[in-house]
This record gives structure tokens, C-alpha cells and sequence, in this order.
């Protein structure tokens, strides 16, 4: 399982850096059929996915393999580098503010798209995973999900008007379609201490092939 998080921001290339700042997020249908038709074509998905390096053997993962961190871990291989991982403000529960994810930038043109790569979360870091959702702004979640692998954490709310709480975040089905391998659920997703309300969609491509050494 791979959730892929788009926060929908584009940087020019001489800009650097993952900002959270107060941006205003826009998510437009165009977004959303651009993306669903790649999750409904698997050989686009072959292609980018086969693009990507394996390994970067300079990098460390220091954080990562913490003892206490260990457990935040789905696939023990698989673990982000240390200037591109994720980093969460740090809670009680998270004092470290450790997540398996990855900041990617990804040069279209003469801009960087955004996203973050992140493993399916387990009972133990959906608050983590929602956490993250809400302070990088994203607003499109991809879960692309391997049909050998049967039971995971459910994290979303699978009926409409259903609602989940995961730590400081409330979060609600609104509404849900389902085309061939393809479900779209859209959310609202409410923080518990400001009461502040997004409205994220949540895409779940069943027909994702992946291999772990």
C-alpha cells in the first residue's frame, strides 16, 4: 500500500525547499481527472514507478531505525532519507515527530510539483499519517493498494456520513463513487483545537503491482 499525497503547490526551479507556510490550497476537478486517469491506466503507472531510484547509498536513515521508531516502520527496507523525510511537529506520543514518508519534487517544464510518498498507515500511525495530511496542506491522497495484501488499518471512513477521530482530527465521509479499480471518496477533515474544516479526496487504485526485496 503507497499513499501518495498531493498538496497541490508547483515551485519554479530556482526555488528550493518543502514550504507549509499559509498558502492557499486549490484542488480543481482538472487535478482530480489528471490523476484518475493514471490509476486507471496501470502502464503509466509501470513506467513512473519503474523510473524511480532504488536506493540513494550516500544518504542515512538515522532517525528512522531509532529503537522507539522501529514500530512506525510497515517494511523494515523501506525507510526515507534523513533530508527528504517528512518531519512532523513532535507530540507526546511522537517526540521525535517521525513518519515513514518522504518529501518529492517531481519537474514538469520549468516547474516542481509537490508530493509526499508515504507508506499505507497502520493502527499505530494513522494519527501520524492525519497529522501530516493536515500540516503539509495536502488536500489529495492516492492509495494505491497491492490486491496480495488483505488486511490494513482502515484510516478513512469507508460509509457516508461516517466519522473517524484520530487524535486532534475529526474526519467525515461526504461522499463516495466506485469505477472499476478506482474508488473516490470525498472528506471532511476538521481540526478538534482551531475548528477548522478541509475538504480532502481520498483515491484508492486497487490494481497497484509492487515487488519488496
Amino acid at each position: 500500500l503507497k499513499p501518495l499525497l498531493d498538496d497541490h503547490h508547483h515551485h519554479r526551479s530556482g526555488r528550493k525547499g518543502f514550504e507549509n507556510g499559509d498558502l492557499e490550497i486549490r484542488t480543481n476537478d482538472e487535478t482530480i481527472r489528471n490523476l484518475s486517469t493514471k490509476l486507471m491506466n496501470p502502464a503509466i503507472l509501470d513506467v513512473e514507478f519503474a523510473s524511480i531510484p532504488q536506493k540513494r547509498i550516500s544518504a542515512g536513515a538515522s532517525t528512522s531505525q531509532l529503537p522507539e521508531n522501529l514500530c512506525r516502520n510497515r517494511v523494515k527496507s523501506i525507510l526515507p532519507y534523513e533530508d527528504t523525510r517528512v518531519m512532523l511537529h513532535p507530540t507526546r506520543k511522537n517526540p521525535h515527530g517521525y513518519i515513514n514518508a518522504s518529501n518529492v519534487q517531481v519537474p514538469i517544464g520549468d516547474r516542481f510539483f509537490k508530493y509526499v510518498l508515504t507508506q499505507a498507515p497502520m493502527k499505530n500511525t494513522a494519527e501520524d499519517f492525519w497529522h501530516m495530511v493536515w500540516e503539509s496542506g495536502s488536500r489529495i491522497i492516492v492509495m494505491m493498494a497491492n490486491h496480495s495484501i488483505e488486511q490494513f488499518s482502515i484510516y478513512w471512513p469507508l460509509k457516508t456520513n461516517e466519522k473517524l477521530r484520530f487524535g486532534d482530527y475529526s474526519i467525515r465521509q461526504q461522499s463516495c463513487t466506485n469505477t472499476r479499480n478506482l474508488v473516490t471518496t470525498i472528506m471532511s477533515m476538521k481540526s478538534l483545537s482551531s475548528g477548522e474544516k478541509r475538504t480532502i479526496y481520498h483515491l484508492s487504485y486497487s490494481g497497484f503491482r509492487q515487488d519488496f526485496d
